[in-house]
């Protein structure tokens, strides 16, 4: 299995059976610290997990922005959604990009957490 696919793999079990995760697109590493936050490029989102495919993700992964290293994925009422985000270190980071992207809400590592702006 190459690493996009196995990448593609990963953001689509957790999204289905984890509620959602984030992983790095450069050594699959996971973050333990901080915070995530989206709308860094194209959002991938479909009804369920039934209509998507490791393919669909997978090239969905080749649209990453240069300088992305993280992917993110989430369900939310019947929906699954694919994002490219950024790790930061501090809640005020976080909270300033994520209001310059109009995203709804930023993630929390330590509390596993959503935090709605």
């Amino acid at each position: 299995m190459t690493s996009t696919a196995h990448l593609a793999e990963e953001l689509i079990y957790n999204a289905s059976y984890n509620g959602g995760g984030t992983v790095s697109l450069i050594d699959h590493e996971v973050p333990d610290f901080g915070y995530i936050v989206g709308g860094r490029g194209e959002v991938l989102n479909v009804f369920g997990d039934s209509s998507l495919s490791n393919y669909d993700v997978r090239l969905w992964l080749m649209l990453a922005p240069e300088g992305t290293f993280y992917a993110g994925s989430w369900a939310d009422d019947g929906m699954l959604y694919f994002d490219f985000c950024d790790h930061m270190l501090t809640l005020a980071d976080a909270m300033a990009l994520a209001k310059s992207r109009d995203e709804k809400a930023i993630f929390d590592i330590k509390a596993n957490d959503s935090i709605y702006l």
